[in-house]
């Protein structure tokens, strides 16, 4: 491990910063084999998402363990390609209007219970908790609080301190799996699972994926639980944080939000809304580096001649820096009436593995955003901290645990 892997790993933000107008628009951060680089040029990320067939996937040494040797996020050529074409319906068009009224009652649950005017609500904390009882009935059908609970607390001492991070990742080579006794919880759940569920079409053995064995099962159930929740929860905690500080852009959002019964499942309707969740995307991607791409073949990358077994890491956090104007500001306006090419805006990836659920994400962090602004007034607060303080959660980035929202009054609605 050389001096860049150990600063990235320890402190990703000061580490891309200091790094963002390096030239060419290629930092390697790894230099014995297997060689890492990380990408932000616009034509290199163009051509690696049009080119993603030909990449090997071998995704995160470090989350291996915790999602398991068959998650689908590792796997490649038609096996992925069939549980994409699976499991997309369910995450998508008809279905994810559906999800409406599952998105409305547990957001304004989760505001009636703990947003009560003088409290202080850890605000990462709190979004993930809301996520992941959306993305479990998503794919269970229902919610076991039980179950849940012990997820969630396994995530956390998973993610949840970046020195047990550390030696979890560089001593023990990888972050702690599940217990066995939590794995055959979440196989029971699933087992348990409403119709229709993903849950149900990962059981169904005269189904599309085959008779899947207990492994398998458990393996896509801890990583839809995991990828279903945690960067969206990232991203609605980022966005309560960034509207305190910009006070003017919250005004002009209860405008808009006064002016319709829109709820934000459709981001048409509520163009500043959707407009600012995707700048809050943008100058604050959950993900700041994106998978893995393994090249099979020596080429040339940014001028510089790479060999096979190479990992070309496609970096949101300074593509979004490099390619818009004033990158430093948060201006929802810059994305009124506009969608940046997808080489130069990717928050969910892109290719044959952009995340299957990015419009269940964006639904989740309009909606949720809308019902704060709507019922409560909040001043956001960190001690003796800042409240721009973040948390390094592996490869996602959150507001630090520190930061809370001080509940200050309530809304009509």
């Amino acid at each position: 491990m050389n001096l860049n892997e150990i600063r990235m790993a320890a402190r990703i933000v000061p580490f891309l910063e200091h790094n963002q107008h390096a030239r060419p628009r290629l930092l390697e951060v790894r230099t014995e084999a297997p060689r890492k680089v990380l990408l932000w040029d616009a034509p290199t990320i163009e051509w690696i998402w049009r080119s993603d067939t030909t990449f090997g996937h071998p995704g995160s040494r470090s989350m291996r363990p915790v999602l398991g040797t068959d998650s689908m996020l590792w796997l490649d050529g038609e096996r992925h390609t069939m549980y994409r074409k699976t499991l997309s319906p369910f995450l998508n068009g008809r279905a994810l209007r559906g999800y409406r009224d599952t998105i409305s009652s547990i957001t304004e649950s989760a505001i009636d219970r703990h947003w009560s005017v003088g409290s202080e609500v850890p605000i990462a904390e709190w979004t993930r908790g809301i996520t992941l009882s959306i993305i479990s009935r998503v794919l269970l059908g229902s919610t076991d609080s039980d179950v849940l609970a012990r997820f969630s607390e396994w995530m956390e001492d998973v993610l949840g301190s970046t020195r047990r991070i550390m030696m979890y990742r560089y001593l023990k080579g990888g972050l702690p799996p599940a217990s066995a006794s939590l794995d055959e919880a979440l196989l029971d759940a699933a087992r348990a699972a409403d119709y229709p569920s993903i849950a149900r079409v990962l059981l169904d053995e005269s189904g599309p994926l085959g008779n899947l064995d207990d492994r398998e099962v458990r393996d896509q159930i801890v990583t839809l639980l995991f990828a279903g929740h945690e960067t969206t929860a990232s991203s609605i905690a980022t966005a309560l944080v960034l509207l305190d500080r910009h006070p003017k852009v919250r005004a002009e959002l209860l405008d808009e939000l006064d002016a319709t019964s829109a709820d934000g499942m459709e981001g048409n309707e509520v163009p500043l809304l959707q407009a600012t969740a995707r700048e809050v995307l943008r100058l604050r991607p959950p993900v700041p580096v994106a998978a893995n791409r393994e090249m099979t073949e020596p080429g040339e990358i940014c001028g510089r001649q790479l060999p096979a077994g190479t990992m070309l890491s496609p970096c949101p956090f300074l593509a979004h820096r490099e390619h818009f104007d004033r990158a430093d500001r948060f201006d929802p306006h810059r994305f009124l009436g506009k969608r940046p090419a997808t080489s130069e805006f990717f928050p969910f990836g892109g290719g044959k593995r952009h995340c299957l659920g990015s419009q269940l994400a964006e639904a989740e962090i309009r909606m949720i955003v809308a019902a704060v602004l709507r019922r409560r007034s909040w001043q956001c607060v960190a001690g003796r901290g800042s409240t721009e303080q973040r948390q390094q959660r592996v490869h996602t980035l959150a507001p630090a645990p520190r930061v809370k929202a001080r509940v200050t009054g309530h809304r009509a609605r």
